[in-house]
């Protein structure tokens, strides 16, 4: 008795089902989440945005992963990239929180997803730009100033942003597919 009442109270997670079916497979694109211990809202600020960006910037000079897409949020980071031929995902997770320079505690593990070769990569790189908005974090008309966009060609959709106009509703919408769709793969 004594026990399940222990057990109900401490929060087990559960990290190695993280890895169970992890495969790094070089040159391969992925999208990951790596998330705040207990997910406290303490990354969004202009110098953590800026330190995770820098290293992240450092792992790609030295051919850790090659950056598509990135949106910091407050609990969380979710990255688009092509992993490098020199270490597992694993250690390229690992080393960028080594190594980056801010006072946050990060969970043990991290979600990974290997995009398919049928996967659009442009799917990808909306689910993360619509993120802070499904969220409510900003509204339609504004800006987020925690994403960025490394890849040299634009996504499609965002030859469709003006400045100063609203984003259209039914891009959260199609974001939420792409969520649908990682959650029914990875599911098996």
């Amino acid at each position: 008795m004594l026990d399940s009442i222990m057990e109900s109270k401490l929060r087990i997670r559960k990290t190695q089902s993280l890895r169970r079916g992890r495969v790094s497979v070089p040159n391969a694109r992925y999208f990951v989440t790596i998330c705040v211990e207990d997910r406290k809202p303490v990354l969004c600020s202009e110098k953590n945005w800026k330190a995770i960006r820098d290293q992240l910037e450092s792992q790609q000079r030295e051919g850790d992963l090659k950056l598509h897409c990135a949106v910091l949020m407050p609990d969380h980071l979710h990255l688009v990239f092509r992993l490098g031929e020199r270490l597992k995902l694993g250690h390229v997770i690992g080393k960028f929180k080594a190594k980056l320079d801010i006072e946050v505690l990060w969970q043990k593990d991290f979600y990974d997803h290997m995009l398919q070769a049928d996967d659009s990569e442009e799917s990808y790189g909306l689910y993360l730009f619509m993120n802070p908005y499904r969220a409510s974090l900003v509204e339609l008309d504004a800006e987020w100033e925690f994403w960025k966009r490394w890849r040299e060609a634009p996504f499609d959709f965002e030859e469709f942003l003006r400045e100063g106009e609203v984003i259209p509703t039914q891009w959260i919408s199609e974001s939420e597919k792409v969520k649908a769709g990682i959650i029914k793969r990875d599911a098996w």
